[in-house]
């Protein structure tokens, strides 16, 4: 199965829909659909825009896994398309522990993937920073 073919099939799932419903909401055939999940073939210009509006996700990361980061898409939307509520607790939940079990070395890690994966944030962070700074 190919990156996008998981990814499709991943994102309809974290949405809690079938197939069938998909179907119903986007005039795509369940058995194109099947075949799109399983990696027959490869979505259509149209089909894509319409699954990535239908799953809120882009179409950049249907294709390559990534994200063109444009200002409007939000921090909670973005880790929405990543990961569904319940896995995105347990990573939460794992990165927590590797921060109080790890060295100056896993801390730096850290840092370095969170700033990297939510620059918003890295952001505020920063202002924050300055603002505690100057008090």
């Amino acid at each position: 199965m190919t990156n996008l073919a998981n990814r499709l099939k991943n994102a309809r799932i974290s949405k809690g829909l079938t197939i069938l419903e998909v179907s119903n909401k986007t005039g795509i055939s369940t058995g194109n659909l099947s075949e799109l999940e399983n990696a027959k073939h490869d979505p259509s210009a149209k089909a894509l825009v319409l699954l990535s509006e239908l799953y809120e996700v882009s179409v950049d990361w249907l294709l390559k896994g990534e994200y063109a980061r444009p200002e409007n898409i939000s921090c909670e939307q973005k880790t929405k398309n990543i990961c569904p509520p319940e896995e995105l607790m347990l990573f939460l939940s794992l990165i927590t522990e590797a921060w109080f079990n790890g060295d100056s070395k896993i801390h730096g890690w850290i840092i370095v993937q969170l700033r990297r994966s939510f620059p918003e944030i890295a952001e505020l962070v920063k202002k924050k920073a300055a603002l505690k700074s100057k008090a």
